[in-house]
């Protein structure tokens, strides 16, 4: 929000929008969810098309000023096309970051020998950030189209088929990852796919994992008696591509 210059007020809005329209993946939106992913959807473009439209005419030093200019031989973005940028903007850069500072949290907490590493040892926080997006990538499903016919293991894929791919199955196979269901930030040669991959790998990779390495070791050096709330539920999303937390409740 602060690189695309939307007033610091309207923050909060912001978080409720991008989370409202990422229900659109939701096979199983409850009709409350429905009525907020339409009201996200229409009220977040409506109001980034002002943004854009008060850009045009008093340029800032910002992001949508940016988008607002930009021209490549004679041609430049739409409103439409600048909205569309900036929601995909915000909602893979809200929901996919926070999804990843829970996992953090969460996984730390339930493994308190790793979380005295991670406080001891500054050196193993990148690879913690590998082994935490290893066992909880907030994206845990994705879709792939076959380019031509091949063989996978013993089932046939036809060129033009969508395959339907699980990121816990392939993080947890022991061939990949030994020992899969322990969770080590020492762990070496960490493979996930939780950003993707080649063409498909996630632009935001760097700074998702950047924000992670500064916002967890903070998060624990303030509250170093942080701890699960007692009778409180840690609850999942029903989201089937997306494996964020929708409650977890600490107690400091």
């Amino acid at each position: 929000a602060e690189l695309l210059g939307i007033n610091p007020d309207d923050r909060k809005d912001f978080r409720r929008w991008s989370l409202g329209c990422m229900l659109a993946l939701n096979p199983f939106r409850t009709p409350e969810q429905t009525a907020l992913y339409e009201e996200s959807t229409t009220v977040l473009a409506a109001y980034l098309a002002r943004e854009v439209d008060i850009r045009r005419s008093k340029p800032s030093d910002d992001l949508i000023t940016r988008l607002a200019q930009a021209e490549e031989e004679g041609d430049s973005l739409t409103t439409q096309d600048i909205v569309l940028l900036i929601r995909l903007l915000l909602i893979a850069g809200n929901s996919t970051t926070t999804d990843m500072l829970t996992a953090g949290v969460a996984q730390l907490l339930k493994n308190p020998d790793q979380l005295a590493k991670f406080r001891a040892r500054p050196d193993l926080h990148d690879n913690a950030m590998d082994e935490i997006l290893r066992v909880e990538p907030p994206v845990s499903q994705v879709l792939r189209s076959a380019h031509e016919d091949m063989q996978v293991h013993d089932k046939q894929i036809k060129k033009g088929d969508t395959i339907h791919m699980s990121l816990f199955g392939v993080h947890f196979d022991p061939e990949m990852n030994p020992d899969p269901l322990s969770f080590d930030i020492e762990r070496k040669n960490v493979q996930h796919f939780a950003f993707g991959g080649g063409a498909h790998y996630c632009l935001g990779a760097g700074l998702g994992k950047a924000q992670a390495k500064i916002a967890l070791p903070m998060l624990f050096n303030r509250f170093p008696d942080l701890a699960f709330a007692p009778g409180r539920e840690v609850k999942h999303k029903v989201a089937p591509a997306f494996n964020g937390y929708s409650e977890l409740w600490l107690v400091k």
